[in-house]
């Protein structure tokens, strides 16, 4: 959860990869990890009004 002035303005989420997921596959190939081990991105948003001040980013950056 993202917070500014007080208020919340976004929000993460990640879970483990499903079964067929793709992505996580392909992922795993390429950084050459098994895909048990990978997480997925499943929700991730800014108000829009709290846009412009690198939430986004942050946000990643911690659920990395």
């Amino acid at each position: 959860m993202a917070e500014l002035n007080g208020h919340v303005v976004g929000h993460i989420g990640q879970s483990c990869s499903g079964a067929g997921d793709m992505a996580a596959v392909l992922w795993s190939r390429r950084e050459g990890v098994p895909v048990e081990d990978t997480a997925v991105i499943s929700r991730l948003f800014v108000s829009p009004s709290a846009r412009g001040h690198g939430i986004g980013a942050l946000l990643l950056a911690r659920a990395v």
